[in-house]
């Protein structure tokens, strides 16, 4: 079982303020604990109904402070900035939104290519797919028109 422990006082600080420099203490509770024995340096999740309404923990951040501590502080800094990043509120339907990240590539295509060239590729990737989506719904839209108008002679 694993074995959750509260952060040291200067991390919880850190979490504390990046959470609230979000603005989103606004909107949720978010909880930021230590789990030494796990295999990822942090983990974002969103609790069932029922430990929410339990513990009043909208989010739950788990982060593996043993490693977490062993970074330069200039790194401790992106791991906390990553890890706060997966949560966002969206205002239009009220709800807790945990979004995983939207980048991602291999060290040595990164390095061979660089951070703005993917970031251009993948944008032309996502660009394609709405394109294409589009077309189809288009099509789609012209079909179930004309069989409509089908149907009614």
């Amino acid at each position: 079982m694993a074995k959750y422990n509260q952060l040291f006082e200067d991390h919880e600080e850190m979490f504390t303020r990046l959470i609230t420099d979000a603005d989103l203490n606004r909107y949720m509770s978010i909880a930021v604990l230590s789990n030494n024995t796990a295999k990822k340096l942090y983990t974002v999740t969103k609790p069932n109904d029922l430990h929410t309404y339990r513990s009043g923990d909208d989010v739950i951040i788990v982060i593996n402070e043993k490693i977490f501590e062993k970074l330069p502080p200039e790194q401790q800094l992106i791991a906390a900035e990553s890890a706060v990043s997966f949560i966002s509120f969206d205002t239009d339907k009220d709800k807790i939104v945990i979004t995983k990240p939207d980048f991602e590539a291999h060290r040595d295509i990164l390095r061979k290519y660089s951070f703005e060239i993917i970031e251009t590729f993948e944008e032309s990737v996502k660009s394609l797919y709405k394109a294409e989506k589009e077309a189809e719904d288009a099509s789609n839209a012209i079909t179930k028109k004309a069989k409509k108008l089908k149907n009614n002679y």
